[in-house]
């Protein structure tokens, strides 16, 4: 199994953006998803489970272009992201561009729970 697992989520296509949101889970466990000999096979010992370090969102922005030619709207966006750091890799932080800013644990869940702006997930394989 990859150390590292990232998943992506499409929140852009041609009729527009999707705003369902996803529910996010701290602890990623595969085992029921995989094969009985999968673990055999890979050569692997321990269950496929992974722990969430890191977050990544996405807001849009459209605004009405002053041009002349060329598209009357333009889509613009941001991004942000919540990473799990510290000696014991319990501290989440908020990155803002060059702006960092450490945040209690609980308000990291009421920020991204269900969130609809969330783009991107990042977990790491448990070591135990």
């Amino acid at each position: 199994f990859p150390k590292l697992l990232t998943l992506q989520f499409k929140r852009r296509h041609h009729l527009g953006n999707c705003h369902s949101k996803i529910e996010i889970v701290p602890v990623l466990d595969l085992t029921p998803y995989c094969a009985s000999s999968s673990n055999e096979v890979s050569g692997a010992t321990k269950p496929p489970v992974y722990d969430l370090f890191g977050i990544v969102n996405h807001t849009d922005y459209v605004y009405k272009s002053k041009a002349t030619s060329g598209p009357k709207n333009d889509n613009q966006g941001h991004y942000t992201s919540f990473v799990k750091l510290g000696q014991a890799g319990d501290e989440w932080h908020f990155l803002n561009d060059s702006s960092v800013m450490k945040l209690p644990p609980n308000k990291v869940k009421r920020m991204v729970s269900h969130s609809p702006l969330v783009v991107g997930l990042m977990y790491q394989l448990r070591e135990n």
